[in-house]
């Protein structure tokens, strides 16, 4: 029975990034999903994941003060629209000074600073929180 189930999934790759600045953490507020995540999203064709990560943070949030610190690896995680499908993410380590961001793409509603200590909480997905301790943990 599970067999089945792993082929009608459907795997979809995305980057983003988790940026830093003073000690805060970003995250947004996707409308379509009603949830608190890091900025994140599809790479398009002829795309690397790190490219794909500054476009979508800077779509997301009109960031554009993004300085590349690391690869954070991966993590796989499914959604809340859709039972079927199994996200493959990519994510890195953004630092910035900027301190104004504010939803640029129409899935977007909210996007914020959020103290580091603060920041698993905000998350929906347990998934995320959970990759995101593990990067705290690595670079306090």
């Amino acid at each position: 029975m599970a067999e089945s189930r792993d082929k009608e999934m459907r795997v979809e790759y995305s980057a983003g990034g988790v940026v830093v600045n003073d000690g805060r953490i970003l995250v947004v507020f996707q409308r379509q999903s009603n949830t608190w995540a890091l900025p994140k999203g599809h790479i398009e064709a002829g795309e690397s994941p790190v490219e794909a990560a500054r476009r979508e943070i800077t779509e997301e949030t009109g960031l554009t003060d993004l300085r590349l610190v690391r690869s954070l690896g991966y993590y796989v995680r499914g959604t809340k629209k859709r039972s079927d499908i199994r996200k493959h993410i990519t994510m890195f380590l953004f630092e910035s000074n900027a301190v104004d961001v504010e939803p640029r793409a129409s899935d977007v509603a909210q996007c914020e600073w959020v103290p580091e200590n603060n920041a698993c909480e905000k998350l929906s997905y347990d998934e995320d929180a959970s990759f995101l301790r593990k990067v705290l943990r690595t670079d306090a």
